[in-house]
């Protein structure tokens, strides 16, 4: 499979294919300057997550239209979403690091059937919002003790290991040092 049709049977964009192909949670081959995904490298993706022993699996109950998940990204946790029932609108909104170098934030509209795939270390934080009759969804994720969170919104990162919620200043990488 081409980087665009993975990217439209997970109804995300090609960005995040080639995101997940770096980070090593796709398998491809390069053929030049395009990459070729094996189907059974995709449906492996779900089973893995399904086959992890640290994997948690819950069911959402039927949200109303207002409600939304807090925008979050992982350093170390992969989540899953299949919605069941209604529609939802995924929001992707890239890191500061991110944004400065082009990374623009995204809507994707969900219907049933539909499958996210959040590979951890992206920088990209996902939250959902409910559609006008709600949403349900199965939700499928690994539990790693050394996970940071990071909440864009309220500039917050929970340090999973250490039980500690902190609110930080997204700094530029040279801020503080000298010049020289």
């Amino acid at each position: 499979l081409t980087v665009p049709q993975v990217a439209a049977e997970f109804q995300v964009t090609a960005q995040t294919i080639r995101n997940w192909i770096d980070h090593g949670t796709l398998p491809a081959v390069r053929i030049g300057r395009a990459f070729r995904v094996k189907r059974q490298d995709v449906e492996a993706l779900l089973e893995r997550a399904s086959a992890d022993s640290t994997s948690l699996a819950t069911r959402r109950d039927l949200w109303r239209p207002t409600t939304t998940t807090l925008p979050h990204c992982h350093s170390e946790e992969e989540e899953i979403f299949v919605i069941l029932e209604d529609s939802a609108t995924l929001e992707l909104c890239p890191s500061p690091v991110r944004a400065a170098r082009g990374a623009e934030a995204e809507e994707l509209e969900l219907r049933l059937g539909h499958i996210v795939a959040r590979p951890p270390g992206t920088g990209i934080s996902h939250s959902f919002l409910a559609g006008p009759d709600g949403v349900t969804m199965l939700i499928y994720g690994t539990r790693r003790p050394n996970d940071m969170c990071w909440y864009p919104r309220s500039q917050k990162i929970f340090w999973r290991g250490l039980g500690v919620i902190g609110r930080i200043e997204s700094l530029e990488y040279g801020d503080g040092e000298p010049d020289d």
